[in-house]
């Protein structure tokens, strides 16, 4: 068995849920007050989000609604979030959801840091929603840009000239050999 630091885990009331709902330290739900079909005490059970983020149903006065668990916990230990922020894990994984791996950040901050860390990678080439081409017929144009004129091959493929003369000066698909 592995040997592990254990943190304490503290409780806190979840926000806008006060008096129903605890959170803990290190990103567990907890009921707090009785009502029917529930059990005081119980871990709430969690799920993925579409975006691949831990979520929870709650029920606030009478709604139930899907919370996000990095949120709950950042709320309650980092205490409001600031206008225009949002919350970021600093070790990228979006299920570590202890309080000290959370802090708020603004949307560019999180966005270079996902690209900084690999966590997000550019959209180039015909990876990229707006690709008109694939990397085979670049290396084509490439090819023919050497005997043919370049209205020629725009209209063959389907691509302004400019395009055309962007590919051939390696402006675009660059990476593309």
């Amino acid at each position: 068995m592995e040997n592990r630091l254990v943190f304490s885990e503290r409780w806190k009331p979840v926000v806008g849920c006060e008096g129903a709902y605890e959170v803990s330290s290190r990103g567990r739900i907890k009921r707090v007050m009785a009502s029917p079909g529930a059990v005081v005490g119980r871990i709430l059970r969690q799920s993925i989000s579409d975006r691949g983020y831990p979520v929870v149903s709650l029920r606030r006065a009478g709604r139930k609604y899907t919370a996000r668990i990095h949120c709950i916990v950042a709320a309650a230990f980092l205490g409001p979030r600031p206008p225009g922020k949002e919350v970021h894990h600093i070790d990228g994984v979006k299920d570590n959801n202890h309080w000290t791996n959370l802090r708020y950040v603004t949307r560019s901050e999180n966005v270079a840091h996902a690209f900084r860390s690999g966590l997000r990678t550019p959209k180039c080439g015909e990876g990229h929603g707006m690709a008109k081409l694939t990397e085979k017929e670049v290396r084509a144009i490439r090819r023919l840009a050497k005997t043919e004129h370049p209205i020629a091959i725009a209209v063959k493929f389907g691509v302004s000239r400019g395009n055309i003369d962007f590919i051939v000066k390696r402006k675009t698909w660059a990476s593309v050999a």
